[in-house]
């Protein structure tokens, strides 16, 4: 491993000193470094490093990876002056990128003079508060080892991992939708700029994505089937999460957060019969600060019962009079709370959910006099969920 700290170099590893047998390479705090990279289209040259992190550069502005068919692990964090990000398009072996806190980075894509390869092996892909991010862009759509993926707070993404996506396209569509994933099975023209369903994905964590939808048409295909994890902050553009033909398909799901959606109006939507099975695992439901949340599914579904259904949360959600239409058992929940603190049981689920809408103010005031009551013994239950949910940490 080499690190390389607190320097104030204008340049690092040029092609005269290659390190050919380095393996892990840590880059921080290099004060005066504006480019890693030499020559147009060179860059790094080390045939085996395995992991490399960028750490806090205030002055860096490009970074372009060359010939590193080894990488696997990329880690670029706290570079708030880098434009470009330049990755080899021959890193069939990557498996983690985490790209954070690069407050005008614009542009994630390959190297166009390298040697493509169909061959992808990404398990982790996090992108994090990456306000200025257009453009996340790889040669291949098709992720079948991706199990964990990560967007928080890149409200300009337009472009996830596609082929031909033109300057033009992006002019005529500078206020566009994001649509992550392709709805289609097949190849067509058509899934351009969008992801193809990852087989294997099995944690989904979304948030400050003003414009993005999942698909623009319900999947006709069995999609989420490994998910086991979906948490989705401050997205407005959902009026609703799942079709209930979608849900069906996600017979493993354990937890799922739902926070700060205003515009969400229920979570699931519509059914092909009156008896539908769906989150027959699911262990954990958080809903907050939903405004326009009115119940779980308007339509009037027998969903039979949550089977391991144990924790429910719901706060701030004034317009949700129901939990569903119809009766639905919960075999193993005995308490729906409000904050960590104050919970509430009437029986079942619906009654319980009836109870907190008609006393929503009520609780709201009785809440707020007992976080001020408790701020001289420890810090608020409320100010404690919000700094933790900002971070993703929640479960509950």
């Amino acid at each position: 491993m080499l690190p390389i700290n607190e320097g104030t170099s204008d340049h690092v590893l040029q092609n005269q000193h290659p390190c050919p047998k380095l393996q892990k390479l840590k880059l921080a705090d290099l004060e005066m470094l504006e480019d890693i990279s030499q020559g147009k289209y060179s860059g790094i040259p080390m045939c085996d490093l395995k992991d490399m992190e960028v750490d806090s550069f205030s002055r860096l502005t490009h970074m372009r990876i060359a010939r590193s068919g080894k990488l696997e692990t990329l880690v670029v964090r706290n570079c708030n002056s880098l434009r470009s990000l330049v990755l080899p398009s021959n890193c069939f072996n990557l498996k983690k990128i985490e790209i954070s806190s690069c407050n005008i980075l614009k542009e994630i894509s390959t190297n166009p003079e390298q040697e493509k390869t169909d061959k992808n092996n990404l398990e982790s892909i996090l992108l994090e508060n990456l306000e200025k991010l257009s453009s996340f862009s790889l040669d291949t759509r098709e992720f079948p080892s991706l199990q964990k993926m990560r967007i928080v707070n890149c409200p300009m993404l337009e472009t996830l991992p596609r082929n031909n996506y033109t300057k033009e396209d992006n002019a005529l569509n500078k206020h566009s939708t994001l649509v992550l994933f392709d709805d289609k099975e097949e190849d067509s023209q058509t899934g351009e700029g969008k992801m193809k369903m990852p087989p294997k994905l099995e944690s989904l964590e979304l948030a400050d994505l003003p414009n993005m939808q999942l698909w623009k048409q319900e999947p006709q295909i069995p999609v989420f089937r490994n998910l086991t994890l979906l948490k989705m902050m401050r997205c407005r553009s959902f009026e609703t999460l799942f079709p209930i033909p979608v849900a069906q398909h996600l017979s493993v799901m354990k937890f799922l957060t739902l926070y700060g959606c205003v515009n969400m109006v229920q979570v699931l939507e519509g059914g092909g019969g009156n008896h539908e099975r769906v989150f027959e695992k699911l262990e954990t439901l958080v809903l907050k600060h939903l405004p326009s949340l009115t119940s779980f599914c308007e339509q009037e579904v027998d969903f039979g019962e949550f089977p391991e259904l144990k924790m429910v949360r719901v706060e701030d959600v004034p317009k949700m009079n129901t939990f569903v239409k119809l009766a639905l058992k919960t075999p193993k929940l005995s308490q729906v709370h409000v904050t960590y603190i104050t919970k509430f049981w009437l029986g079942d689920l619906n009654e319980t959910v009836k109870y907190l809408h008609k006393n929503h103010e009520k609780i709201k005031d009785e809440v707020w006099e007992s976080d001020q009551s408790n701020t001289g013994h420890h810090t608020s239950t409320a100010e404690s969920s919000s700094q933790s949910e900002s971070r993703f940490k929640e479960a509950a």
